[in-house]
């Protein structure tokens, strides 16, 4: 019934029987009231009955581990490893192992045991990804290592876990990395070491599995939630062409478009996993899905009544829905060979990393630096030797000043999946009034709330910034401030560039007749701020041109540059020549680009 002429009225006698021999849905129209209803039907008949051969959906299983979810997983492992597989995709053979994996063929079936890797021991294996929900009922610590080592009933571990051990065997792995299991988690060195190195261990491991459903190690994946994809259904007899044999097959209605988030896409740690992993089988409610680096190769199962039109886009991604971090870097390498990447892309590449991760809700807000820190070790492995600097809490120092222009999102919240709740919400942040002594002022990693970047292709910047790294350079009265603040040990920066005092009443008129468009980092910040006031510290200027011109490569600048605006950071004065960060600003401007309006006097200052 494809006629959608909305002058057309149907009626009974119009219609005929017609073959519908491999039909995956019927659509038809239903008059209602004066208006059609477009409604969508789908046909399934299981994998053992004769009329499988012709519908191809099938109903919602009740579990992952059916032969013929499993066994159209490996084909599909299979095909992307393949010399002839997937274009696009990247398979170089058995990787190095992580330090510890976990042999889920252990000489007792119903156990497992964490292997301690051999120097140069190379093989594939599988890495998890999982919302841990809390405190783990098992973990690698000083107390457990020699239980694990020799051997642990899987009955023991948490359903998540369990069930990544399954899988793994099911797929015909041997190795399994955890994060839980395979990091020392009481032993400090060893977790700042390994936690270093998960960057690597996503990117190299054959597959992750993906638990993106469980809210909790003890949630388990393998069996799908069935709870909302009842909708209504009848047996229908079909006729099986060549034999004269009657087959049935279900006639439901078609699911209507499902929320793609998931409980695991809202966490913190899962970003730079889904951002670096080369290939995820993601378990969601009740479909599996199979996502390489190639956008259209992704593969549904289980999917039942649901309607193929509301699938992912090709162009999106369940799990990783900011894209796939690691093919990028990849086909780079490919194509231009060690040290190609220059300081726009890891700018713009770690801009979209902070903005995106800081969204995402943590258990523990201290690890905000140790969970992009795999992240920043895969960016720091193509840098062109032109960058120079290097990475520390939280920012790279050949992108200075322009990694300094942060601020507040105007995300009300970050996304969470609250307990109780059907879908995701947005968990809103107490106002701020102290900063973590985790990073110096001048890092975004020294808030909790989400950030964003303020910065603009057309930007210049004027300031000159070096990092000093050893604190003994500093004068007594410096040190002295820098210990009363926490940050004893932090790395400072030493900036010259133009810098305007404002006094209390001036900033306040500034901000209030719109000169100056200023967001501060802290609650108490305009509060408490001295009769002295602060300081603009300008950073950058933004010169565009008037207008634009239409092209075939896309618009391009027309006409004279103008001076549009600057913007920086605002900062407070501590002692002479130290200062830290308050907040962020932009100062607009009507002018052209070789205005001499003063930004302020030009100084050398340090900021902690």
């Amino acid at each position: 019934m494809a006629d959608y002429d909305p002058v057309y009225r149907p009626f009974p006698v119009d219609y005929k029987s017609r073959s519908i021999q491999g039909a995956e849905k019927l659509v038809g129209r239903v008059l209602q009231k004066g208006w059609y209803t477009i409604v969508e039907f789908v046909l399934l008949a299981s994998s053992d009955n004769p009329a499988a051969e012709i519908f191809p959906r099938r109903p919602f299983s009740d579990t992952f581990m059916t032969d013929d979810v499993m066994d159209s997983i490996v084909n599909w492992i299979q095909t992307c490893c393949s010399r002839d597989g997937h274009d696009g995709c990247w398979y170089d053979g058995k990787p190095q192992l992580p330090t510890r994996v976990i042999d889920v063929t252990a000489a007792e079936p119903d156990s497992i045991r964490i292997h301690n890797t051999d120097e140069g021991e190379c093989d594939d294996y599988v890495t998890l990804s999982y919302c841990w929900g809390g405190p783990q009922p098992l973990t690698a610590n000083s107390n457990t290592m020699t239980q694990l080592m020799n051997g642990t009933p899987l009955s023991v571990l948490p359903s998540t876990v369990r069930d990544a051990v399954l899988t793994t065997r099911r797929l015909g792995f041997r190795y399994l990395w955890i994060d839980a299991l395979c990091i020392i988690q009481d032993n400090e060195d060893d977790k700042k070491r390994e936690i270093g190195k998960m960057g690597q261990i996503y990117r190299n491991a054959t597959i992750t599995i993906v638990a993106a459903h469980s809210r909790s190690a003890t949630g388990g994946f393998l069996k799908p939630d069935l709870r909302r994809t009842q909708t209504p259904s009848f047996p229908m007899v079909v006729r099986i062409p060549g034999p004269d044999t009657n087959s049935q097959v279900i006639l439901a209605l078609g699911l209507s478009t499902m929320s793609r988030v998931q409980p695991l896409v809202t966490r913190g740690w899962a970003f730079q996993e889904s951002m670096l992993s080369m290939r995820l089988v993601t378990f969601s409610e009740f479909e599996v899905y199979c996502e390489c680096n190639l956008k259209s190769a992704t593969l549904i199962l289980n999917d039942g009544s649901r309607s193929h039109a509301s699938i992912v886009s090709p162009h999106e991604k369940l799990y990783a829905p900011d894209g796939r971090l690691s093919n990028e870097l990849q086909q780079a390498y490919q194509d231009h060979g060690p040290g190609w990447m220059d300081a726009d892309f890891l700018a713009n590449a770690w801009e979209m990393i902070v903005t995106q991760f800081t969204r995402r809700a943590l258990t523990f807000p201290d690890d905000r630096l140790p969970g992009v820190r795999g992240l920043a070790s895969e960016l720091l492995k193509h840098l062109s030797p032109g960058v120079g600097g290097d990475y520390v809490v939280g920012v790279f120092t050949g992108c200075l000043p322009r990694l300094l222009l942060w601020s507040k999102s105007n995300v009300p919240g970050l996304l969470d999946w609250p307990e109780g709740h059907e879908n995701p919400r947005l968990q809103q942040v107490s106002s701020q009034v102290q900063r973590s002594k985790r990073a110096p002022t001048w890092s975004w990693a020294c808030v909790d709330y989400p950030v964003i970047f303020y910065t603009d292709e057309w930007d210049v910047y004027n300031a000159t910034i070096s990092v000093i790294q050893d604190p003994s350079s500093l004068g007594v009265e410096e040190a002295a401030q820098v210990s009363a603040l926490g940050l004893t040990g932090m790395p400072i920066l030493e900036i010259e560039s133009e810098l305007l005092q404002r006094g209390k009443d001036e900033f306040e008129e500034d901000r209030s007749s719109g000169t100056i468009q200023a967001a501060m980092d802290l609650e108490v910040n305009r509060s408490v701020l001295p009769e002295e006031g602060v300081w603009y510290l300008f950073l950058s200027k933004n010169i565009g041109p008037e207008e634009w011109a239409p092209s075939e490569s896309g618009p391009t600048a027309k006409g004279p540059l103008r001076y549009w605006y600057a913007s920086g950071i605002i900062v407070q004065q501590l002692g002479k020549g130290l200062y830290r960060r308050q907040g962020y600003f932009r100062r607009d401007y009507d002018g052209s680009s070789n205005s001499d309006e003063l930004l302020g006097s030009r100084q050398r200052i340090k900021l902690v």
